[in-house]
């Protein structure tokens, strides 16, 4: 399983375009563990530090917004809530996305959890939730299933006694947890815990490389968290710690754009076009 990560790439202030959404009336097929997830590739990488610059919106590979740290500043909670979209795969045999929450999204190794999707050649799809550190992927271990429709619930919280992270993703539907798993930062690695994200993103191919954005028409995230280490609380909006970004999926057409942040707690991410 691979995902690839969402901002690689170059990053340059661009226009947000809202009011398009796709329906997407595919039925779904759960399985598991055939599905793809992310793959390592930081989606800031070349860009750092990219602090106190408020209201740009950045291309990347992924769409969504990022609390990022201010210097000397550390990220250790953040949680999100979505709902599982249905796909279009018609005539997409190999297409794919990701939603979740994730710490150190704007660099590597980072800690990420939540629900990939891909499409099958008959028109169906795939759903399950997985957990990622240091481009490892793990499936749930308990069999549990996720289908479209289910309200999610993702959060990585990183434990300053223990050392380890956190991944916790529950449906919220079905009363299933379906991640609930520990991990620590990889040896001979730096976490630096200097950011905190909600995202749509990209899939990875088997055998290396990006697959194509799915048609997941919109998808709604609320609910969006964030804690430092000091103790402080708040949302994707910018405070005394972090500054707020938003980024779209833009590798010259706009793949995949984003709604305003209400109240530093919810928008939404709108598909357009696959890659």
């Amino acid at each position: 399983m691979n995902i690839k990560l969402w901002l690689a790439g170059a990053v340059s202030a661009a226009a947000v375009t809202t009011g398009f959404a796709a329906t997407a009336p595919a039925a779904t097929a759960a399985t598991h563990p055939a599905v793809r997830t992310p793959a390592a590739a930081p989606f800031l990488t070349g860009q750092r530090p990219l602090t106190r610059i408020p209201a740009e919106t950045i291309d990347g590979s992924a769409a969504g917004y990022i609390a990022l740290a201010d210097k000397n500043v550390r990220e250790r909670y953040v949680a999100a809530s979505f709902n599982v979209p249905s796909l279009n795969c018609a005539g997409d045999t190999d297409g794919g996305v990701v939603q979740g929450a994730a710490l150190d999204g704007a660099g590597t190794p980072y800690q990420l959890t939540g629900v990939v999707e891909t499409c099958n050649a008959d028109g169906t799809y795939n759903v399950e939730g997985f957990y990622q550190i240091n481009a490892q992927n793990f499936p749930p271990t308990n069999g549990a299933t996720v289908s479209a429709g289910d309200a999610m619930t993702a959060s990585v919280y990183y434990n300053t006694s223990t050392k380890q992270y956190t991944f916790t993703l529950a449906d919220v539907t079905t009363g299933q947890t379906i991640v609930d798993a520990t991990a620590a930062c990889p040896s001979g690695a730096s976490c630096p815990d200097d950011s905190a994200e909600a995202i749509s993103t990209y899939t990875g191919l088997p055998g290396g490389g990006t697959a194509p954005l799915a048609d997941y028409g919109m998808e709604n995230f609320t609910g969006g968290a964030v804690t430092s280490f000091s103790g402080t609380k708040g949302s994707f909006s910018t405070n005394k710690l972090w500054t707020s970004e938003a980024v779209i999926i833009n590798d010259g057409t706009t793949l995949a754009s984003l709604t305003s942040l209400a109240g530093g707690s919810a928008f939404a991410t709108i598909w357009h076009a696959s890659n």
